[in-house]
């Protein structure tokens, strides 16, 4: 390339390129000439009157430009259709993809032009490019193939590597490239499809200033720039008396002549075509197609353009989706991330404690090796930190950027100066919790050191005194990074936004009073503790002496004297009575405080321990003449607490026989199905009334008046209670009335069971999810868009393939047109409601047969009752809210369990 052509190229544009000391400075858009391979006009929006025209199109048609400029657009060209075109419907030519003017040239030979209409303000550019010949070529075949291939790809990098080779096979060109900017607007190839001869330029990085600000704001605009020809001399655009030429906007145009310096760097590279097209993401440059041809200029035509850029838009599509996928997943685990701070919070924990608790999560979040967080005048450090004056200079510096905004910084060496390590924190990442930082985050990641390699060796620093020149050498240069971490994305940015905005505000704003009340709570739970440990330690200390000389009476006074025998029995009897009226009020404390632990066993045997228990109260049943029955004909196993189910079965049994009178009959009864087991306790004694029924298992509640009334606190079956609903289970009462005798029945689940009523701090989400749901499809109808994507995300870690409803109505839809191997559905919806939804479908799974689903009951109500009504509905089981994995867990073992039995 000649010094000579440059000077001739540049003397064609209204811009001096000799004034231009700095790239992004450049006036590209106004540059006043346009490539030779086509013609412009421009002309007025409102009268029509022609304010541009490039030579060449003067010359092509035999106009004047004199009597050309200023004259009205209308009639100087015709329709497809033959109309004489006027400037009034190029609104509707705007919309058309590439509609074809034709006029005479000066021989009167008629041309047919393809055409582009753009429009900036008050002026209507046209872009006319002589029509090639009708192709024969199968667009659709192209796109099909195309398609094809990016349905079984799976990468970002194969979906860019596919569509350059589309774009490549339709197009001609040597080299296509996909090119992304980095977010300081560095460019690299990600993907290339080349001819053999060519250099490989895949993974080369460019810097910003070959594509610098004011061409990157241009191709937002734009569908494609291209270059057909890098050794044609421009052709200038003549403007009307008035109009300069730097006032033609050709920044929309597709024929827009280049900058020289660009022109030079293409020369350098070897190319004599090129052709871009702007991959757009979130209304964003995410990077460019970018076509190079080596072998001689190539015009390609609007229809291939066309192609091209439907291809590029697939392509921008495919980004999105991936783009939005990893915003899901992240937000997924953001929200579990906050459920998790949450449960620590509420179970008492302080907010520092309550990060620590959640390090694992804090750290994967945002792939960081550190963590540092002041909050309520309290600092922690969690992980790879910097000293605490690094962290101090890290904050003030955030400080004065940003009053409550997220700050981050890839290198704290080289963007802040400060001296730390980089094994310890290369970067941070840092979210106020409050204005001016008082209470702060800051995640920090170590040195990640890299190689990078450039597209040519960059040059150093520019004399200011010479015209600016492109790089001579495209030769790749590997640098060396060091003291940076890898860097922080958009992504890292929004979940620390997320944190902060939908989170952290609305927790730290009550998190102090909530902790305060914690503390309270909790010293008034000791002082409760310590009386009631005090009380029971006071009152066991002498019945221990009562009972142990009880004893010795039994063995040594007494023989052949029955009144001294009786007497001795009915001290032993109050003595042990007292014993369980201290086991009662310890038990009913431990409930109330939420620390009742069960310790589950798995393959209990009800029926031998209900045989058992019949067994040790036979004797005092016979003292009464009551018969006492036992029915059950099976031996169903259940995960339970044996030694709390036989507190509870002991309580019924010496409560039916202490209120059936001599020659009375108490029956038990055991009925099993694949889910559940009922217990009955029968008998014929002395009944109860409906206002008893009521509030029968309430605390402290007596049977009023008459026989019923035997002493006591009242709270064995208020205990009873709530141990049967711990194990997951409901118990109920019947009577027909005083006299009538009364029954109490308690139904079970199977082998669903919460393993404590309180768990640890901090481990309810340590354990790995047991990939129980392999491949089955899970049906969620959730009305809280929140609590369903947790819920799905849950699933899908156990292998199942989910699908989500927001209300009854379309998971009743969903229902009746797939089959599922589960239903999760909450209770309460709109429009329908959990319990109508399964007993709607029920009714049409009855109908056309086969298993029944199983289905788990979602409720924030948590009550007995609720339960109840959910297995009358059609549900197997009943989860309360918020879910516990755990039991989530345990539920579905225990439903497929009782399907394949």
């Amino acid at each position: 390339m000649s010094t000579e052509f440059i000077k001739a190229y540049a003397e064609k544009l209204a811009y001096s390129i000799d004034d231009i000391k700095n790239c992004k400075n450049e006036p590209l858009a106004n540059c006043g000439a346009i490539q030779s391979a086509g013609f412009f006009l421009s002309y007025h929006a409102v009268d029509g009157v022609i304010l541009s025209i490039s030579e060449n199109l003067l010359g092509l048609l035999g106009l004047d430009a004199t009597t050309t400029l200023g004259a009205s657009v209308n009639g100087l060209f015709t329709l497809i259709d033959g109309t004489r075109f006027d400037g009034r419907c190029s609104s509707e030519a705007l919309d058309k993809p590439f509609p074809i003017l034709s006029a005479l040239d000066r021989t009167g030979q008629t041309l047919a032009f393809d055409t582009h209409f753009h429009s900036d303000g008050n002026q209507i550019g046209i872009d006319l490019e002589l029509s090639p010949p009708p192709s024969r070529r199968s667009i659709h075949k192209h796109l099909h193939s195309l398609i094809s291939r990016l349905e079984r790809s799976d990468a970002q990098e194969s979906d860019c590597h596919f569509v350059c080779e589309s774009i490549k096979e339709i197009s001609g060109f040597d080299r296509v490239m996909a090119y992304r900017f980095q977010e300081n607007w560095d460019g690299e190839v990600v993907a290339e499809a080349r001819a053999a001869h060519l250099t490989n330029f895949l993974n080369l990085r460019y810097p910003a200033h070959d594509i610098p600000e004011q061409a990157r704001r241009l191709y937002m605009k734009t569908d494609f720039r291209m270059i057909v020809d890098t050794h044609a001399v421009p052709v200038p655009v003549i403007t009307r008396r008035g109009f300069l030429r730097t006032e033609v906007c050709l920044g929309l145009s597709g024929l827009r002549a280049s900058s020289p310096i660009h022109i030079t760097y293409l020369h350098n590279m070897g190319v004599q075509s090129s052709f871009s097209i702007p991959i757009k993401v979130h209304n964003r440059l995410w990077g460019l197609i970018s076509c190079h041809h080596t072998q001689a200029p190539l015009h390609i035509g609007s229809e291939q353009r066309s192609e091209m850029q439907l291809m590029t838009r697939i392509l921008a599509a495919r980004i999105v989706n991936s783009i939005e996928k990893r915003r899901i997943l992240t937000r997924k685990n953001t929200l579990e991330f906050t459920q998790t701070f949450v449960q620590n919070l509420s179970n008492g924990a302080s907010p520092k404690d309550s990060f620590i608790f959640a390090k694992d999560q804090l750290f994967s979040l945002i792939a960081s090796s550190g963590a540092f967080i002041r909050v309520q005048g309290e600092e922690v450090k969690i992980g790879s930190c910097p000293d605490d004056d690094v962290i101090d200079k890290i904050i003030d510096i955030a400080r004065q950027t940003t009053s409550f905004g997220v700050w981050r910084s890839n290198s704290l060496k080289q963007d802040l100066g400060l001296d730390c390590s980089p094994r310890e924190a290369a970067g941070a990442l840092v979210v106020p919790f409050s204005f001016g930082f008082e209470e702060v985050m800051i995640w920090f990641r170590r040195e990640a050191e890299q190689e990078v390699a450039w597209g040519g060796k960059p040059q150093g620093k520019v004399d200011p005194n010479v015209r600016l020149q492109p790089r001579v050498s495209f030769e790749a240069w590997v640098q060396k990074v060091s003291n940076c971490c890898f860097p922080w994305t958009e992504e890292n940015e929004e979940t620390a936004q997320f944190i902060l905005f939908h989170f952290i505000k609305g927790i730290f704003s009550k998190a102090a009073a909530l902790s305060q009340s914690n503390k309270e709570l909790e010293r008034m739970t000791r002082a409760k503790d310590e009386f009631i440990g005090m009380v029971s330690h006071e009152l066991r200390t002498p019945l221990s002496a009562i009972i142990g000389w009880i004893d010795i009476l039994k063995d040594t006074v007494g023989f052949g004297n029955p009144e001294v025998q009786e007497a001795i029995e009915v001290i032993d009897r109050n003595a042990k009575l007292q014993v369980t009226l201290i086991n009662d009020l310890l038990d009913i404390s431990r409930i109330i405080s939420g620390k009742l632990r069960l310790s589950v066993k798995s393959n209990v045997k009800i029926k031998s321990l209900v045989r058992d228990i019949i067994e040790s109260l036979r004797p005092m049943a016979s003292a009464k003449e009551i018969d006492l029955q036992f029915h059950c004909s099976l031996e169903p196993l259940f995960r339970a607490d044996p030694d709390r189910i036989r507190q509870v079965i002991w309580n019924l049994l010496t409560n039916a026989i202490k209120f059936t009178p001599h020659s009375g009959r108490v029956l038990v009864s055991i009925e099993a199905t694949s889910q559940s087991y009922t217990l009955t306790v029968s008998d014929t004694g002395v009944g109860l009334i409906t206002q008893d029924l009521k509030n029968i298992f309430d605390r402290f509640s007596q049977v009023d008046g008459g026989v019923a009334s035997r002493g006591g606190l009242g709270l064995g079956l208020s205990i009873v209670r709530s141990l049967v609903e711990l194990h997951g289970g409901t118990i109920e009462a019947f009577s027909e009335g005083l006299g009538q005798g009364s029954r109490f029945t308690m139904t079970m689940p199977v082998f669903a069971v919460s393993t404590e009523s309180q768990s640890s701090v901090g481990t309810a989400n340590s354990s790995p999810l047991p990939t129980i749901l392999d491949g089955q499809r899970v049906l969620i109808a959730e009305d809280q868009p929140d609590t369903a994507s947790a819920l799905k995300f849950t699933l899908e870690r156990m292998g199942a393939v989910c699908v989500v409803c927001h209300d009854g109505r379309k998971a009743l839809i969903e229902l009746m047109n797939s089959r599922f191997d589960l239903i999760i559905s909450d209770v309460g919806m709109p429009e329908m409601n959990g319990h109508d939804l399964m007993k709607a479908f029920r009714i049409i799974e009855h109908a056309r047969g086969g298993p029944m689903t199983p289905a788990i009951a979602l409720t924030a109500y948590a009550t007995s009752k609720d339960r109840t009504l959910a297995l009358e509905s059609g549900f197997q089981s009943h989860i309360p809210k918020p879910v516990d994995k755990g039991e989530l867990v345990a539920v579905i073992e225990s439903l497929k369990i009782a399907v394949r039995s």
